[in-house]
């Protein structure tokens, strides 16, 4: 499975700043605290293509701005901004350049350290194992004069469910006479999400306007109102109609008319119709 965007990722892990923000207001009681968050460890799993060292790097970071901006706004909702600063990841990041190159990688062998060099009471670690598109991020909030584990905020943030296995299912297959002018809807009640093949040819007869739509738009198309058709499936006027398109579990009608006129046409149409759901 291919991994997921930024935005992705981070959806649905918002209740990790909840949790993060209580422990941070637990340490505050005592005193006003300065709090790091350093960027988040990602890990990925089950991925069609494995990313690339520079593509983790940016989704951990983008993970961590929103983490940061998510905790920002919670404090700023509880009021407790004056308590728990937040600091700028870029200090600490300044502070690194202009070390000499041994210094800074010495300095970047523990989470503490780095929380000294920035000057925080606090220093917040994370990291996110993503599997498919389910993941599992834990947070830690870490005392940095004495490296007391304050407390460990976990979520886990499950996938989508897999689509159900089915076999391919015939939903319509039969010839439909249709008078001129006259209009008949087929159901296509969908027990399962798959794709729908849908074929309509005129065995006999004239052209036929052939549309998909939701159940609740077969009222507005009887009494000539304006509806909305599936638009994975293109209405059109022929006599070969040959479409497929996933569709989601649902009520659906596949609707023939025919609207012909002229002295050529014919006052009856004989229509094979055929329409599928495959998994």
């Amino acid at each position: 499975m291919p991994f997921a965007g930024p935005s992705q990722v981070y959806a649905g892990s918002e209740a990790l700043a909840d949790q993060v923000v209580r422990i941070l207001s637990d340490e505050s009681a005592r005193e006003k605290i300065k709090v790091i968050v350093l960027d988040f460890h990602m890990s990925f799993q089950n991925a069609d293509r494995k990313p690339s060292e520079g593509e983790i790097k940016e989704l951990s970071s983008q993970y961590t701005e929103e983490f940061i901006a998510d905790i920002v706004q919670r404090l700023s909702n509880e009021g407790k901004q004056s308590r728990i600063s937040i600091i700028d990841r870029s200090k600490l990041d300044d502070i690194l350049r202009g070390m000499k190159p041994q210094e800074a990688a010495a300095a970047e062998r523990t989470a503490t350290e780095l929380g000294t060099l920035a000057g925080a009471d606090v220093v917040v670690t994370g990291s996110v194992k993503i599997t498919g598109d389910a993941q599992a991020a834990t947070v830690k909030a870490v005392r940095v004069k004495d490296g007391e584990i304050l407390g460990i905020a976990k979520q886990d943030v499950p996938g989508k469910p897999p689509r159900p296995v089915f076999e391919p299912i015939t939903v319509i297959d039969e010839v439909e006479k249709i008078e001129i002018g006259a209009l008949k809807a087929l159901p296509m009640n969908l027990e399962h999400t798959g794709t729908l093949h849908v074929a309509v040819d005129v065995v006999h007869g004239n052209p036929m306007d052939v549309i998909v739509i939701e159940g609740g738009q077969l009222e507005h198309l009887q009494k000539n109102e304006k509806f909305d058709s599936v638009p994975a499936f293109k209405p059109m006027r022929t006599r070969h109609y040959k479409q497929e398109a996933p569709l989601e579990i649902g009520s659906y009608y596949l609707v023939l008319k025919d609207s012909s006129v002229g002295i050529f046409a014919k006052m009856r149409s004989e229509i094979k119709v055929t329409v599928r759901l495959e998994p």
